[in-house]
């Protein structure tokens, strides 16, 4: 992101970050969602959570702005029969939103 800088509108930035995240490999992507803070509001999601990180080797990625408790239980038991191919997209893309929310809040101060 640094070389890419100086971003003259708020647009490029964040498609700089989408370019620079997505042009990752998978294997990055899975290494990022380990510096995640996991805030899990149950019990049953935090051993559905568990299950995930068993079969897919990464912690279970969303984005939680707006989602009640019952309905992250819901994606992350849906997300369970996915593939690992599919499931690492699926988290590149929640774990893309957790950026853009920390590029808004730095954008902020």
């Amino acid at each position: 992101m640094a070389e890419k800088r100086p971003f003259v509108m708020l647009d490029s930035l964040y498609e700089a970050a989408d370019s620079i995240w997505f042009a990752l490999p998978p294997a990055e992507w899975a290494a990022a969602f380990s510096t995640l803070q996991v805030d899990l509001p149950a019990i049953e999601l935090a051993e559905l959570a568990s299950l995930y990180k068993a079969k897919f080797g990464f912690i279970f990625v969303v984005w939680p702005n707006g989602k009640s408790s019952d309905e992250m239980l819901a994606i992350c038991r849906a997300r369970l029969g996915n593939s690992v191919e599919t499931e690492i997209q699926i988290a590149a893309e929640e774990h893309r939103k957790v950026l853009v929310s920390r590029l808004n809040k730095l954008l902020e101060k």
